[in-house]
């Protein structure tokens, strides 16, 4: 349901001018969502718009236009703030995303979980206030459409190597703190891998200098990591909380 009303929405905001060519579905695999993209290519000779659905659309699609050197041609946009589409945009590569709002999910959904044990009704009533008629248990936390700009808080330093001098000649992985997910005594990173894909993976932190933390295990030198982008929901979810405590 959740694609067809984003297609259906896609297509209703084009207006009547805008003719579907092709809707390739890829049951969730990406190689085949790689593949859709060559295929419409192929068939289409005079396609001038690309949509990706899911988040993991919009990469194949900048990687395939890529190869094939067809972006002057093409107008790409896709769903979801995927890193490796956030990467594109700072390249060039996409015109338009449209992401959800993290920080409006986490907060509103901690609100009425708070309203819900303090019995607080008003809140409720508030929150929910056509709650018992059709779509009325629904809280809309709206969209956001991003398009690039030199202003854009989304930017390709993001994405970034770095490296921690040890001592000696011996030189050891080091990212952002900003970069560093931890979960209790756990610490992640997300890794970008061949293709745009990204990896969340463990990691053993050592000492800390200059904004940054020595990685012991886990990273090796050159991979690139995501650095403030995997930390919006994050966050989001965090100052959720501490609002509604207040």
């Amino acid at each position: 349901a959740n694609a067809q009303e984003r297609i259906s929405g896609l297509a209703e905001g084009a207006g009547d001018k805008f003719v579907q060519a092709e809707n390739l579905g890829d049951g969730g695999d990406e190689a085949v969502a790689r593949t859709n993209v060559k295929d419409a290519l192929s068939r289409h000779e005079d396609i001038t718009l690309l949509a990706g659905i899911w988040s993991y659309n919009t990469p194949a699609i900048i990687d395939i236009v890529k190869q094939a050197n067809a972006r002057e041609k093409l107008k790409l946009i896709g769903f979801d703030a995927d890193p490796p589409a956030i990467l594109g945009m700072g390249e060039g590569m996409l015109d338009a995303m449209v992401v959800q709002n993290p920080h409006q999910m986490g907060f509103q959904g901690v609100r009425i979980l708070k309203a819900l044990i303090k019995n607080d009704e008003a809140t409720v009533k508030e929150m929910f206030p056509n709650h018992g008629s059709e779509n009325g248990d629904l809280l809309d936390t709206g969209l956001k459409v991003i398009v690039p700009n030199e202003g854009s808080p989304l930017k390709p330093e993001m994405f970034a190597t770095f490296s921690i001098v040890t001592g000696g000649e011996s030189a050891a992985p080091g990212v952002p703190e900003e970069a560093v997910v931890y979960e209790g005594e756990k610490a992640r990173v997300w890794i970008v891998r061949e293709g745009r894909r990204i990896e969340l993976r463990e990691i053993a932190t050592g000492r800390e200098s200059d904004g940054l933390v020595e990685v012991i295990k886990g990273v090796a030198v050159g991979e690139k990591v995501v650095t403030s982008g995997t930390l919006f929901i994050d966050r989001a979810i965090r100052r959720a909380v501490e609002k509604a405590g207040n």
